[in-house]
This record gives structure tokens, C-alpha cells and sequence, in this order.
């Protein structure tokens, strides 16, 4: 039986857990917000805003690999963990 605590501990509605779903379907680096992109494996709050300022400064990206040495913490093992969920259209 779970306890009530554990219940409210999700800070008012929101999921934040260690271990996320990872998104149905693949999310388009070109539209989605940060939020959405934080739901991707291997993407974290920070890096999710780098993805969102870079685009807002340089436009929309032409393929998913332009993440790697554009993104700050994009490097080869993290890439692999986030391009099977990742899109651009």
C-alpha cells in the first residue's frame, strides 16, 4: 500500500522522477520546447534550453547529428542515447 506522502511528492501535478517515460514517437528538434525535449533520454533541463537558444540564434537545425558540437554535453555516448527519439522536419 502506498502512503500519502508518496503520493503528493510530485510537487502539484508535475512528473519528476529519476527514471522518465521516454517519449512515443520522435520529438522535432525544430518545434519542440524545452520541456518536451527534456523528456528525451540523455537530455536534462540545462541541455534542453541549450537546444532551444541555439536554434533561436541560428535557426532550425537541417539534421539531428548538427546537435553534436553545437550543443554543450552532446558528445558521441549521450548522442546515441537521444537520436533514436529525435527528429527534424
Amino acid at each position: 500500500e502506498e502512503s500519502a506522502s508518496s503520493q503528493k511528492a510530485d510537487g502539484g501535478g508535475r512528473k519528476r522522477s529519476s527514471k522518465k517515460a521516454p517519449p512515443e514517437g520522435k520529438i522535432n528538434i525544430n518545434t519542440a520546447d524545452a520541456d518536451e525535449l527534456a523528456t528525451v533520454p540523455g537530455i536534462g533541463p540545462k541541455m534542453a534550453d541549450s537546444i532551444v537558444e541555439y536554434r533561436k540564434s541560428h535557426g532550425k537545425f537541417t539534421s539531428v547529428d548538427q546537435l553534436k558540437g553545437n550543443i554543450k554535453r552532446v558528445g558521441e555516448k549521450n548522442f546515441e542515447k537521444m537520436a533514436p527519439y529525435l527528429t527534424v522536419k
